[in-house]
């Protein structure tokens, strides 16, 4: 008899560990050795090495059969269940060549294909996915410290505003001061930070380039034909002397211009429906090298009702025009830059990669550390 010793470990993560009872066979180019149960009573393989010794005849495997070279331990992969373990090399399916090997392949992929399935809710719109966290494989899901930990998030958050009284309530702040007083355990340095200087232009070019859509602005070689900005409009908040024209041609000029939301329906409120600002924003990178917007319009069109803001406005007018723009730069963050470009591309490339390629293979190793 031949003896081999097996060291099992779930991973480094928090609470890493099964109730699953484990099972092992080893596989060999003549035989199988005969199964052996790896459990232990209650919680199996806690974040510790587990050591077994698996024992099979001399006729298990001949000199064609290598358990790691160069006296190396080989590492498995255990992706799902049940599921034949391979040995972590990356291996394409061609490379392929024990008969179960190649049957687990493709049962892995057809089995895949039923957890990961399309569906459409409108025939207008692509194809999304269709199953839920609770029937996919154990490694396709959140971690159990992960899931604690958003649920743990979610619950403390709803008993915070449960407490402080703002569950069901519709008043309105007045100023940042309620919020801080309702929001005190949020204090950080950034928001303090934020909370003294929003109201600042600067900070607010800034925004624009540290935010969270940072490549929604384009350098301006020319003005659009809808947003007749005049050169004595903001000539006071150029470098003195200078003009608009020769800012454009030097490259210190900026658009912003969300034209994307033009025409997009408001949702009712209250039984009216609200307005999509789809607003222009021209932003300059002054002499002291900070970018400050100098005009803003709201809407595409120009008209009467429809002016172009600048900073030489009231206080509250200039700072409302600033808000939208931002308001406008939020609405295409979350559904074009997050939304669409982030998780529904993305999803189809996980998609495919689950539905298509087996866990050994190495463009599968590449691939899924960013779909995690």
């Amino acid at each position: 008899m031949a003896e081999y010793k097996l060291e099992v470990v779930t991973g480094e993560r928090a609470f890493a560990a099964t109730f699953d009872r484990i099972l092992i066979t080893l596989l060999g180019s003549q035989g199988q050795s005969e199964t052996t149960d790896l459990n232990n009573w209650g919680v199996n393989f806690m974040t510790e090495t587990a050591n077994w010794d698996v024992h099979h005849s001399n006729q298990f495997v001949s000199g064609e059969c290598s358990l790691g070279e160069g006296g190396e331990k080989p590492t498995f992969s255990l992706p799902r269940k049940p599921v034949v373990l391979l040995e972590d090399n990356p291996m394409k399916a061609f490379e392929d060549e024990h008969p179960l090997l190649i049957e687990h392949s493709k049962n892995e992929l057809a089995s895949k294909k039923c957890f990961f399935r399309w569906t459409s809710i409108n025939e207008k719109l692509p194809h999304h996915s269709d199953f839920t966290v609770s029937n996919v494989p154990a490694d396709a899901r959140m971690s159990i410290s992960r899931f604690l930990e958003s649920k743990k998030a979610l619950y403390v958050g709803i008993l915070e505003v449960m407490l402080k009284g703002m569950l069901t309530s519709e008043e309105n702040w007045q100023s940042l001061e309620d919020i801080k007083r309702i929001f005190w355990t949020r204090k950080t340095q950034i928001s303090d930070y934020v909370s003294e200087h929003w109201k600042e232009d600067d900070f607010y070019g800034a925004q624009f380039l540290n935010g969270v859509n940072p490549c929604s602005i384009k350098r301006c070689s020319e003005l659009p034909s809808n947003f007749p900005v005049s050169e004595e409009s903001v000539k006071p908040f150029l470098e003195d002397g200078s003009t608009l024209a020769n800012e454009i041609k030097m490259g210190n000029i900026f658009l912003y211009d969300q034209k994307i939301l033009s025409g997009i329906p408001g949702k009712l409120y209250h039984g009216e429906e609200l307005q999509v600002p789809a607003p222009l924003c021209l932003l300059y990178v002054n002499p002291e090298k900070k970018l400050v917007p100098i005009a803003i319009q709201v809407h595409q069109e120009p008209s009467e009702e429809n002016p172009i803001f600048l900073p030489s406005d009231s206080e509250t007018d200039w700072l409302l025009a600033k808000i939208f723009v931002k308001n406008a730069n939020m609405v295409t963050h979350q559904a074009i830059s997050h939304l669409k470009n982030t998780h529904f591309l993305s999803e189809v490339w996980a998609m495919s990669l689950f539905r298509n390629i087996s866990a050994i293979h190495p463009i599968h190793k590449l691939l899924i550390p960013h779909f995690r």
